[in-house]
């Protein structure tokens, strides 16, 4: 199993983030309850991105929790996705967050 990026919550409103950050930026002067992003995600929107050498990226832009929770981030193992894929959020190679997509 995949190592699963960290989640916070804050205990007082439910505010959901990644990354974590205290305190949160709902306000609230708490600790975030933290847990692992082990929900799968639904793609929002999507872009590929170029660097100077050619080479390129894909990034998406991914709902959890019914759009309670939306994360930008690569996406690794795929040369495509389509708004509606489903994906899981996993510890990238080289950043704290990626998506990889879910085989229906």
């Amino acid at each position: 199993m995949p190592e699963r990026p960290e989640m916070g919550t804050c205990p007082d409103c439910g505010y959901r983030m990644v990354p974590v950050l205290t305190p949160p930026p709902c306000g609230h002067d708490v600790d975030p309850v933290r847990a692992p992003l082990d929900a799968t995600g639904t793609v929002y929107a999507w872009t590929r991105v170029w660097s100077g050498d050619g080479a390129s990226t894909l990034m998406a832009m991914v709902d959890f929790f019914d759009g309670g929770l939306r994360v930008t981030a690569p996406v690794m193992g795929a040369d495509d996705i389509a708004v509606d894929d489903r994906v899981e959020a996993v510890v990238g190679e080289d950043t704290p967050v990626a998506f990889r997509p879910i085989e229906t």
